[in-house]
Parts: C-alpha cells; structure tokens; sequence
C-alpha cells in the first residue's frame, strides 16, 4: 500500500508539472491564434489538471489505509 501511495502521488506531480508547462504554452499564444488552439490548449490543462487530482486522491487513501494497516499490526 505504502509503495502505491508512493506511486499515485509521483504520478500526481508529475501532472502538475506538466498541467504547468501547458499552461505556460497556453499563456504564451499570442493573438493570432485560432479559437480552436485555444480550447486545445485548455483541454490538456482541465485533463492534466483532473488526472493530478485523482491521482492525489487515490494516494492519499492508499497512504491513509497503509498507516491504519501498519498501526493494526
């Protein structure tokens, strides 16, 4: 479990890190840009930004089930 947790909140940042860099492209569009780069841009950021969140979620119960198990025995 504690591995697990281990791995879910790597995974989250990493989204985070990477939600930063679309971000930072997105920021960086200039004004000639078409509409439809901008909603892509933005896509990718709302997935990373989604997949970051779960992947905190998950491992934050997997380390709260990790201790419980570790303080049962």
């Amino acid at each position: 479990m504690d591995i697990t947790s281990a791995a879910f909140v790597y995974y989250g940042y990493t989204m985070d890190k990477k939600m930063v860099r679309i971000f930072e492209d997105y920021v960086s569009l200039g004004s000639n840009t078409t509409k439809s780069k901008f909603d892509d841009a933005r896509t990718k950021i709302e997935d990373a930004k989604t997949k970051r969140n779960v992947s905190y979620i998950l491992g934050s119960i997997f380390l709260a089930t990790g201790i419980g198990v570790h303080i049962w025995f």
